[in-house]
C-alpha cells in the first residue's frame, strides 16, 4: 500500500509540474508592436515566414518572419569604376543584373548553390542581365561574375 500510494504521489508532481509548461518554437531575435491609424500588429525578428497574403493597400507576411542578410562578397580592385548592381535580392524568380563602366567581352557569370554545385551560367553582353532562379529551390545561391575567366565580382544571393 506504501509502494502503491508513493507512485500515485510521484506521478501527480510530474502531471502538475509539467502541466504548465510552455516552450517558443523559434527563440526570436526581437520584436514589438506598431500601431497607425489603421490599426496595430505585434511583430517577431528572427523567425521564418510561411504565408504571405496581398491586397490592395500592402502585403503582409503572416507567422513568423526572418531578416534578410544582403552583402557582397568580395570586389577585385583593378576594376575601380565598375558598377555591379543585383537586385532584387532576396528573389522568388529572376535577379537582374546591371553592370556598367566595364567593357563586357569575355564577361560571363555562374551561379552556384550552398553545396558548391553549378547551377547556371551564361556570358554577358548586354549592360543589364535577367537571371533566371525560378527553377530552383529556396535557399542561399553564390553569383560570380567573371572577365576573361578572372574572378571580378561575388554576391550571395537569397531564393524564397
Amino acid at each position: 500500500m506504501k509502494v502503491k500510494n508513493t507512485r500515485l504521489f510521484t506521478l501527480g508532481i510530474a502531471v502538475f509540474a509539467f502541466s504548465g509548461l510552455q516552450a517558443q518554437e523559434a527563440p526570436v531575435a526581437s520584436g514589438g508592436e506598431a500601431t497607425g491609424s489603421g490599426g496595430s500588429v505585434s511583430y517577431s525578428i528572427g523567425q521564418v515566414s510561411y504565408l504571405t497574403n496581398s491586397g490592395s493597400v500592402g502585403t503582409i507576411g503572416e507567422g513568423v518572419q526572418q531578416p534578410y542578410e544582403i552583402q557582397t562578397l568580395d570586389v577585385v580592385e583593378n576594376y575601380k569604376d565598375l558598377s555591379i548592381i543585383l537586385f532584387p535580392n532576396p528573389t522568388r524568380e529572376n535577379l537582374n543584373l546591371n553592370i556598367g563602366g566595364l567593357d563586357l567581352t569575355g564577361v560571363e557569370f555562374k551561379v552556384y548553390d550552398s553545396q558548391g554545385r553549378l547551377v547556371e551560367e551564361n556570358n554577358i553582353n548586354q549592360v543589364e542581365t535577367q537571371i533566371s532562379l525560378g527553377d530552383n529551390p529556396p535557399g542561399n545561391y553564390y553569383l560570380n561574375i567573371f572577365k576573361e575567366d578572372k574572378p571580378i565580382k561575388s554576391f550571395k544571393v537569397i531564393k524564397n
